[in-house]
């Protein structure tokens, strides 16, 4: 049981017209053969995610390289992207495929980042600069990723990206704060310009000011449960493999 070319060593390359017919549309051909023959054919259809296609438009819009890495036929994956609005499709992969795809693209300067749910998609996900599992995937895929969407729905991702970007821009302000704090405050309290007692002082308030500063990613990450996210304006791939 599995791919034609699998199926082929065991059963012969002459199958019956009736298992040679075109699959339905969007969906992926299984075979069962033995020694004897060819047996039986079983056409698998993979249903979208409701929030496939706005998911992939967030990630465009920022001018992310979006690409669909997939060991499934040609004609479904060109299918599937055509409907999702991906315009890079590696189909037919292997796992080894999968994972030099990823590898060429890092030795290409991209950063990667990785949605996989398989068996087949592990050895990619442990390869990726950051991946995502999805929380109905396979535990292998699980353990070999960065993190699991326990939600189970693709904006996840995007609410992730958003949330790096403001986690970041919140780290950058507090350090800048920090900074000038500290290059102010040390020389003054150096020449005695400052008693003990208002450096004290101004240290407890700088560091409420830095923690204030950060809660306010609390009321961000109620938002992104919420709003549809975006993601940061860089140039990484991201790429799903199915």
């Amino acid at each position: 049981l599995g791919a034609r070319r699998f199926v082929a060593e065991i059963a012969g390359e002459s199958m019956p017209a009736e298992l040679n017919q075109p699959a339905a549309a969007a969906a992926g051909s299984v075979y069962l053969g033995n020694s004897q023959g060819w047996l039986a054919r079983f056409d698998l259809a993979d249903a979208l995610r409701s929030d496939t296609v706005e998911t992939v438009a967030a990630f465009r819009a920022q001018g992310l390289r979006v690409i669909l890495l997939s060991g499934d036929q040609p004609e479904v994956c060109a299918e599937v992207a055509a409907e999702v609005g991906i315009d890079e499709v590696i189909a037919g992969c292997t796992p080894q495929r999968k994972l030099e795809v990823v590898r060429q693209l890092q030795q290409g300067g991209a950063v990667v980042a990785i949605v996989g749910d398989g068996i087949n998609d592990a050895a990619m996900l442990r390869a990726g600069d950051v991946s995502f599992a999805m929380g109905k995937g396979a535990a292998l895929a699980q353990v070999s990723a960065d993190a699991v969407i326990m939600s189970d729905r693709l904006s996840a991702v995007a609410q992730c990206a958003q949330m790096a970007r403001r986690t970041m821009c919140i780290v950058r302000q507090n350090l800048v704060w920090a900074s000038v704090y500290n290059f102010l405050a040390i020389p003054a309290a150096a020449f005695g310009l400052l008693d003990p007692w208002m450096s004290a002082v101004g240290m407890s308030a700088s560091s409420l000011l830095v923690v204030g500063n950060a809660l306010r990613l609390s009321r961000a990450t109620r938002a992104a449960r919420q709003v549809p996210a975006s993601v940061p304006a860089v140039q990484p791939a991201l790429a799903g493999g199915a």
